[in-house]
């Protein structure tokens, strides 16, 4: 039954956005962003709602079908997101021979650039930019009100194993995606003229939170924090921003169970939790795998290969310093995606994807030091502090789990170029009139 309702509503989607390119382009976005296929059983489990998005999308530029398009810009976070693109499409063919996971994890990830290198072509106006966001923050934030709920219903017992198959496909990835949806959410409450719209994005802000606890995630926590924290400093609006991280710390206290508080409390004795350690041993691995090939690394997951593992099992790398019990026999992901890129794409790879994250929020500092004394753009200002805050939070969550081609984070990445591109050409266009 399920599957037909969607289908049915397939059948009404495309003809609606069968003349806008745009409008395919953001149903595109939001079917990566809901996972769809997660939550059908039926005949279409397995199909691809994306590639017909996908497919509409690009054949409708190629057709002329959009009214307002940008010329392409190199900035220097397009710059270097090309210069990644193009990298780890070398190292996927220079890393180890015989890396079977290669192909698949390249054939993804070239997909997702795809789309995510159209936005700052098509994102020209405000409308569309908060059109996206609109798209961005309920696409992750319906995965949120499920579980949140979930976890009410239980009283505390539902525990979310993320999305299978799915980017998102545990716990740990699941919590990392939730934390990223909330400063959209906030930003989407707080624009929003109708009251009940805000409402309703208050109560996905307020479940998405809940959401988060039922991963049991440390990671998700530590992001969670994060977004409280620089919510407070950057907000104009303190009392609001106050009172929400406030009202988010009596939930969690209140609502999370006991287990929860006691895995929350490993993080201050890492040292002894062999999960964490276990971590830690791969991040060994990995950075063991980037100096033997500094410049192209192992190729995609190549940690993950029995082969690997068994050479690099005992090789401090760059971690040396850190006391670790013995490596276990079958090899295990990077968790983390400083060390995933760092022994997929070597040494050069990572600073490429360090440069793409600092290039970012570079962006944001530039945006509110333009929107300095500027009504008109006041929203752009909010908007750049909170996609600022969701980078922030997949740059802690993602720091213990396998996320470095997470195509929800290079998606905000391309929302601040365009972003920014927005506010340069509103200011040039004010200086010439005046």
């Amino acid at each position: 039954m399920r599957d037909l309702a969607v289908l049915i509503a397939l059948f009404l989607i495309i003809p609606l956005v069968r003349r806008n390119a745009f409008a395919a382009f953001i149903v595109w976005g939001w079917t990566v962003a809901i996972s769809l296929n997660y939550y059908l059983y039926g005949f279409l489990n397995s199909f691809r709602f994306n590639l017909i998005f996908a497919a509409l999308t690009l054949s409708l530029l190629l057709l002329g079908r959009i009214k307002t398009k940008l010329p392409w810009k190199f900035t220097p976070t397009t710059f270097l997101l090309v210069w990644f693109c193009v990298h780890v499409s070398l190292s996927a063919i220079f890393g180890y021979s015989g890396n079977p996971l290669n192909n698949a994890y390249w054939g993804f990830f070239a997909k997702s650039m795809v789309y995510c290198l159209l936005i700052p072509i098509l994102l020209s106006t405000r409308l569309r930019i908060h059109a996206f966001v609109i798209m961005y923050g309920m696409g992750l934030a319906f995965h949120g009100l499920l579980d949140g709920l979930k976890l009410i219903a239980s009283g505390g017992g539902h525990r979310s194993a993320g999305l299978p198959g799915s980017m998102m496909s545990d716990n740990n990835h699941f919590a990392v995606a939730l934390s990223m949806a909330l400063p959209m959410l906030y930003y989407l409450f707080q624009y929003s003229k109708n009251r009940l719209i805000r409402i309703g994005f208050l109560t996905a802000f307020i479940l998405t939170i809940i959401a988060l606890i039922s991963t049991r995630s440390r990671g998700g926590m530590l992001a969670l924090v994060i977004i409280g924290l620089f919510l407070i400093v950057t907000s104009r609006r303190k009392f609001l921003s106050l009172t929400l991280v406030a009202a988010s710390a009596f939930m969690v206290i209140n609502l999370a169970p006991p287990e929860w508080f006691e895995r929350m409390a490993t993080v201050e004795n890492a040292g002894e939790d062999a999960s964490f350690m276990g971590r830690v041993i791969a991040w060994k691995v990995s950075s063991a795998i980037a100096l033997d090939n500094p410049l192209f690394g192992g190729g995609f997951h190549a940690v993950q290969l029995q082969a690997v593992w068994e050479k690099f099992k005992f090789s401090p790398g760059m971690l040396g310093f850190i006391n670790t019990p013995p490596a276990r026999e079958a090899p295990q992901a990077a968790h983390s995606v400083y060390f995933e890129v760092l022994g997929d794409h070597g040494v050069v790879g990572l600073l490429l994807f360090l440069g793409i994250l600092a290039t970012s929020f570079a962006s944001c500092l530039k945006i509110r030091k333009l929107t300095f004394n500027r009504p008109d753009l006041v929203w752009a200002r909010d908007l750049s502090d909170l996609l600022g805050i969701a980078v922030l939070a997949y740059a802690v969550g993602g720091a213990a789990v396998n996320l470095g081609y997470f195509e929800l984070y290079y998606m905000l990445i391309m929302v601040i170029v365009a972003l920014r591109q927005h506010v340069e050409r509103s200011i040039s266009s004010h200086d010439n009139r005046s």
